[in-house]
């Protein structure tokens, strides 16, 4: 039996990324979601705005900042545990993935379809069944040994359909933002009504494939549940926009 686990630097790598991506993301994110609302209501005053007007729109922005700061700070706390619980398990018979508050995946080495090498250094290991994925990050301990190991088993691609899963799945995620954004800073009622079908649909696929995903912790499962109470506000948007009514 072979065991893989994290190299002890890894959580420093992981941590590095997460705070150089996080923060300016959420901020990309908030701003296109409000610089129209902002527009609009300047546009629609002939006078100039009193600076106190401007500097009230900056509170939502600093509260903003200081959410999604103790956000990652707690992230950072969650990933760390996680990464040091990863534990790659390979047998004569069954590859497994071990991780604190995460499903284990478990796939017998005769049903492995593919094993695909990224250009960062992580690995995925497909199984027969499409919730069977067993991410490998760049960050294990003696690379070289588990890339013998998984070469045995199935001969290392740089290219598969496992890869091209995580990349569609990655685009729906961005796709149903960009929808929903959509629905709250257009007024045209066509423009309304296609971007929240298409955002209701896809935001719900979303959560059932996470919901159902092998390679999510439970914490994070349960936080996607916040997630309908955001379908909710589109639905309600929707209705507004396109009747001139309310729900209430």
């Amino acid at each position: 039996m072979h065991s893989f686990k994290i190299s002890p630097d890894g959580y420093k790598q992981v941590r590095k990324k997460i705070l150089l991506l996080s923060l300016p993301a959420a901020l990309i994110v908030f701003f296109v979601a409000n610089i129209s609302s902002w527009l609009n209501i300047s546009s629609r005053n002939t006078v100039s705005l009193p600076a106190s007007f401007y500097l009230t729109m900056l509170i939502p922005v600093l509260v903003f900042i200081a959410v999604i700061a103790f956000g990652v700070y707690r992230s950072l706390a969650r990933v760390k545990k996680m990464f040091d619980s990863y534990e790659l398990l390979i047998t004569d018979k069954l590859i497994s993935r071990e991780q604190l508050n995460t499903p284990t995946v478990s796939i017998y080495l005769s049903e492995v379809q593919e094993i695909i090498r990224h250009k960062n250094g992580s690995y995925i290991i497909k199984g027969a069944r499409a919730n069977d994925l067993i991410m490998v990050p760049k960050q294990i301990e003696n690379r070289e040994q588990l890339e013998v190991v998984l070469d045995q088993i199935k001969p290392i691609a740089t290219k598969g359909k496992a890869a091209n899963q995580l990349r569609a799945q990655a685009l729906l995620n961005l796709a149903a933002l960009v929808l929903m954004l959509c629905v709250f800073n257009f007024d045209n009622k066509i423009i309304v009504a296609v971007a929240g079908i298409l955002c209701i649909g896809l935001s719900i696929f979303n959560f059932i494939r996470i919901q159902k995903s092998k390679n999510v912790d439970y914490r994070t499962k349960r936080i996607r549940w916040i997630n309908l109470l955001a379908l909710l506000v589109v639905i309600y948007f929707m209705i507004f926009k396109l009747t001139g009514s309310t729900l209430f």
